[in-house]
């Protein structure tokens, strides 16, 4: 095992102890949490709603139907000296184009979404941040790994990190503001500014506690938070709102669906789906939910999609206690790609593992998690060749009616149409993707050598199980009107 830093890592455990204990001892505590638990909130239209462009139209882009074409008005006919008179034909009238279906909307922050800001990460549409969540560079070595992952970010690090050599490695830093502000010689991107605070602290003071962190910090820097269980499941939609609008230029929150005994709780996970009971294994478990923590917190975005989400995934065995598992390798990589379909903009590795029998904060490097840092390093290499599509614009209307029991992403760039799909649940099935304004064309499937015809807009695949995903990329056919 490699060097292992015994200091503030160990709070996200001790947090979840904390918790854990009290919701299990104390029913003053647990009877607040049901009473403000809600689903997610309806604060801002969604993409499609009356109203959501008109409000946000820097968020949509419209494509501009071709002018209408008025004919010119016959000219009077000529006499000659000619008998019949043969007045000229009247031009014909071109209909003009119906507009498209499709509503073009930019992905959340925008097209450049660290704007201004600096230091910064990269605004580049090629740019996608992948990071890994409190590591330590001491050498080299360190960042040849980590990059061969497909690492780009270190989002917080150890303080006794040598900043330089992640500098000198081509990789960019979020360092924890309590720890290193002041001693970066500006070798940041931006600043972290603080851990589930929402959950220590709770609205209120929390809210204090973050304001005082932005005072401190310097303007115009790019500030990033993670919260948790609070914002997702707890705290009523106008007190995670504010935690999630008030502080930070790009938001996530970790929930550890796969690895997590007590996330299927009524107080919890149950919260997302709208439930007044627990989640059974089936439901809880599951890589699909990734993406309902990254829904959770664009839903809490107002106005909808002003800033990036990431989402967050773990690579080992997090938790403690009865129940804690690990996180299987296919498992880790459908919910990363259920984080991206659902909206993010980025995705953060939680690399410890305080379970299990090899216990590190060095997930990634350890031999004992070969097949995760395997499946890590795959799905960030096609993250990274899909950085353009994934930060392009989303093509809203392309389908118009969902398939059941999946969820779907559909991209437009280069003059192609994408489409990201997975499954929700376990089982096979063979769910038909139907594209009314596109007619006969193809569905290239991204990485799996083979394609699909479409037929009148229509094309159906099979995915074997909730781990299944497909991407597509729209060869021939209509272009809807774009």
């Amino acid at each position: 095992m490699r060097y292992f830093y015994v200091g503030r890592h160990h709070h996200k455990r001790n947090k979840y102890r904390i918790l854990i204990s009290a919701l299990l001892i104390s029913p003053v505590l647990i009877l607040p949490v049901m009473v403000v638990a809600t689903p997610s909130p309806a604060l801002a239209e969604r993409p499609g709603e009356p109203g959501y462009c008109k409000k946000r139209p820097w968020l949509c882009v419209t494509p501009t139907p071709s002018p209408s074409v008025s004919p010119s008005a016959s000219p009077s006919p000529s006499v000659s000296p000619s008998p019949s008179i043969s007045p000229s034909p009247s031009p014909s009238v071109s209909p003009s184009p119906s507009p498209s279906p499709i509503t073009l909307r930019l992905a959340d922050g925008g097209t450049n979404p660290f704007g201004t800001l600096s230091p910064a990460l990269p605004n580049a549409n090629t740019f996608l941040p992948i990071t890994v969540w409190f590591e330590s560079v001491l050498s080299s070595e360190d960042t040849v790994i980590d990059k061969d992952a497909g690492l780009n970010v270190y989002e917080v690090i150890t303080r006794n990190s040598n900043l330089s050599i992640v500098q000198s490695a081509g990789m960019f830093v979020l360092p924890q503001q309590d720890e290193w502000f002041g001693g970066t010689a500006g070798r940041e991107s931006g600043w972290f500014m603080d851990d589930e605070v929402d959950m220590t602290l709770g609205p209120g003071a929390g809210y204090t506690h973050m304001q005082a962190i932005e005072d401190r910090l310097p303007p115009n820097t790019l500030q990033v938070v993670n919260y948790g269980k609070g914002i997702l499941f707890w705290e009523t939609n106008t007190e995670a709102a504010r935690f999630v609008n008030d502080w930070g230029h790009v938001v996530s929150a970790d929930a550890y669906w796969m690895t997590d005994p007590n996330i299927c709780g009524i107080s919890e996970g149950a919260v997302l789906f709208g439930l007044n009971r627990a989640l059974t294994q089936a439901e809880c478990h599951r890589p699909s939910n990734y993406g309902l923590s990254v829904q959770r917190v664009r839903d809490l975005n107002n106005p909808r999609g002003s800033k990036p989400t990431w989402g967050f995934v773990e690579v080992g065995c997090p938790m403690t206690g009865a129940g804690a598992t690990c996180m299987p390798a296919p498992s880790l990589t459908a919910s990363v790609w259920h984080s991206i379909i659902a909206g993010a903009r980025g995705i953060s590795y939680f690399n410890h593992s305080f379970s299990g029998s090899c216990q590190t904060q060095h997930a990634l490097r350890e031999p004992c998690y070969a097949p995760q840092r395997a499946a890590v390093k795959a799905v960030n290499t096609r993250l990274m060749s899909l950085a353009p599509v994934i930060n392009g614009p989303f093509a809203d209307g392309l389908i118009p009616a969902l398939p059941v029991g999946m969820r779907v992403m559909t991209k437009w760039y280069n003059d192609h149409f994408y489409i990201f799909a997975g499954k929700i649940a376990a089982g096979s099935s063979t769910p038909n993707f139907f594209m009314p304004c596109l007619d006969n064309a193809t569905a290239t499937v991204l990485d799996e050598g083979r394609s699909i015809p479409i037929t009148g807009g229509s094309f159906t695949d099979t995915f074997a199980d909730e781990n299944a995903i497909h991407i597509y990329r729209i060869d021939g056919g209509s272009t809807c009107g774009l």
